[in-house]
């Protein structure tokens, strides 16, 4: 997708009009940008759990007990261990965005800092390694 949004910004053989270069220039930035690339892992490690249980939920030979045994068998395996081993999970997680940054040719950026913020945490720090607090549900 980065490919073809590279060869719509080039434009080398003007098919493209200025507001489809325009929008793809800019969604092709905003692909590659720090905060899409964590973001995007965020969810991929997430809801990649959710999907596989998803499936098999929705087999017709799925009586209920299974579909609870499934259900606490995701929640341990993936999300639990998010939970507990918190500083592995995340220096992978950091290890990922940083090669998915390297194949689109844009540096990790740490968060930007602002003075007063009230909506979302104000993460101070000189590192780009630390990654903003992600609060998963309590796991029984």
């Amino acid at each position: 997708m980065l490919d073809c949004l590279d060869f719509i910004e080039a434009n080398e053989k003007n098919i493209w009009d200025p507001q489809t270069v325009t929008e793809g220039t800019g969604l092709n930035k905003q692909l590659q940008s720090s905060n899409f690339i964590v973001a995007f892992l965020i969810c991929h490690c997430i809801v990649g759990s959710s999907k596989r249980l998803a499936r098999q939920l929705q087999g017709t030979s799925l009586d209920i007990t299974t579909a609870f045994e499934m259900v606490d068998l995701i929640t341990v395996m993936s999300w639990k261990k998010i939970r507990t081993d918190d500083v592995a999970e995340f220096s992978k997680l950091y290890e990922d965005c940083v090669k998915m940054a390297e194949d689109a040719e844009e540096p990790v950026s740490k968060p930007r800092v602002v003075g007063c913020q009230t909506l979302r945490s104000n993460v101070e720090t000189e590192s780009r390694t630390v990654l903003p607090e992600i609060h998963i549900p309590a796991i029984p």
